[in-house]
């Protein structure tokens, strides 16, 4: 379900990403949910290592099933192709005076990883965790809440995504906000409506990384150059998948010292501050690119592409 993703801009046409990753979130809600339900289901019935090993090796075999996938992203596909590449290469040396791919910017990344880190990696702890504190069957709740809140997400993003990076990342801080409210929710709402708090709160998580997930990984593979995919693919991966054990190891620590509720509202104020500094940072961004081009007073890709 992660690797999936990555590789559908091997072998779909830019226009054509979007929709197929809403089609895609439903199917990849419904395993990703279904399997810490088995794994559950295998763990819990027995203390023994036994079932423990069992359920390590349900998630080994859903890794290896995603490695060809993965490795895919090192291939051309259909959509990316040789002769798509040729006739790129023809319209570049074609309009070289005048037309320039300007490379992802790296501060894009640093937004995915702090996307990770902060907003929608915790979720793999809280929610196991708050299962096991609350002990309460109505709790299951939460991953039809879930379900509801990606396929809601999913229809939202099929929309074709903007041209500019900026709006993007203006949509990865609202999507930064709504995970804070859901962190609130969690920390405050919860004491006096557990339940409802609670499963609301899941839902709006569900829905606000999935709709990150579509636009900034669409966005990305139509913006980025074919012949630099397999990199930026690389730098994604790392800033999303590899930053999830990180996120893990913050949250576990963060509830052992300061409780769930705790935990919760730490989040919840770390993201608020990320979605003021990352408003900021894009306003400066906006400013310096329209002082550096005055006639048309308007942001280029270019501007944006480069690094500080």
């Amino acid at each position: 379900c992660r690797a999936g993703p990555p590789c559908l801009g091997l072998y779909l046409r830019g226009g054509l990403l979007a929709p197929a990753k809403a089609v895609f979130a439903p199917a990849s809600s419904v395993a990703t949910r279904a399997m810490p339900m088995l794994a559950g289901g295998l763990i819990l019935p027995s203390s023994g290592p036994p079932a423990l090993a069992a359920a390590f090796a349900v998630d080994a075999l859903c890794v290896a099933a995603s490695l060809p996938l993965i490795a895919a992203l090192r291939r051309r596909g259909p959509a990316r192709g040789r002769e798509a590449v040729d006739a790129e290469a023809g319209a570049a040396t074609a309009n070289a005076a005048t037309i320039a791919a300007p490379a992802i910017a790296r501060s894009y990344y640093l937004y995915l990883l702090a996307s990770s880190l902060l907003a929608f990696g915790p979720v793999q702890i809280l929610l196991p965790v708050l299962l096991v504190q609350r002990h309460d069957p109505r709790y299951l709740a939460i991953y039809a809440a879930q379900f509801l809140g990606v396929s809601l997400a999913a229809a939202l993003a099929a929309r074709r995504p903007p041209e500019r990076m900026e709006r993007i990342l203006y949509g990865v801080a609202g999507c930064w906000l709504a995970a804070a409210l859901a962190y609130a929710l969690l920390g405050w709402g919860a004491a006096a409506w557990p339940l409802g708090a609670t499963v609301l709160a899941f839902g709006l998580l569900a829905a606000a990384s999935n709709h990150y997930g579509i636009r900034s990984l669409s966005w990305l593979q139509r913006s980025a150059d074919p012949r630099r995919m397999g990199r930026e693919m690389t730098w994604f991966s790392a800033a999303t998948m590899g930053a999830m054990p990180l996120a893990a190891l913050a949250t576990g620590w963060l509830i052992e010292t300061r409780g769930l509720a705790g935990a919760s509202l730490t989040l919840a104020a770390a993201l608020a501050a990320c979605a003021l500094a990352g408003t900021m940072h894009l306003h400066l961004r906006a400013t310096v690119a329209r002082a550096a081009s005055p006639r048309d007073g308007a942001a280029s890709p270019a501007a944006f592409a480069a690094d500080d």
